[in-house]
């Protein structure tokens, strides 16, 4: 008997894990430690104001909470199926915006999404009761053409 697979069988393999890894994530697998996923289940949504205000005033884009009146169109993505409200959406204006919020994310306990083009179609750019990094303004080129070389 051969031990080999046939693309089928390969096929039908990909297609599940796929499909599980995007419907029940990391954790379905035990992949993800069974301690910080509920820790982090535990706390959801919760944030420190003091600490909130303390990130806000060194941030150089844009948040948005729940109160804010660009939060309904900013927490959507196209495929309506995920309807997430997360507790606050960061729209990053550089490279240190994402590093605060990130470490802030991590100070709070907060899940967090990262939404480039908003085109996830497992709907990964958006979480409940978490922190959106939403990097969708982060556009553009640099040219060297001297060196010729462009960075995006």
């Amino acid at each position: 008997m051969s031990s080999r697979m046939s693309r089928r069988d390969f096929a039908k393999f990909v297609g599940s894990t796929g499909v599980t890894l995007s419907v029940g994530g990391l954790g379905v697998l035990g992949c993800a430690p069974a301690d910080r996923v509920a820790r982090a289940r535990r706390r959801v949504g919760v944030m420190d104001e003091s600490a909130f205000r303390e990130f806000a005033a060194g941030f150089h884009g844009f948040l948005l909470r729940p109160s804010s009146p660009e939060y309904e169109s900013a927490r959507r993505i196209w495929n309506a199926r995920f309807d997430r409200h997360p507790t606050l959406i960061a729209r990053c204006a550089d490279a240190t915006d994402v590093q605060r919020a990130v470490d802030f994310a991590r100070g709070e306990n907060l899940l967090v999404a990262v939404r480039g083009g908003g085109h996830s179609f497992a709907g990964h750019g958006v979480c409940d009761g978490g922190l959106v990094l939403d990097l969708s303004r982060m556009k553009g080129l640099q040219i060297n053409k001297q060196q010729r070389v462009i960075r995006a």
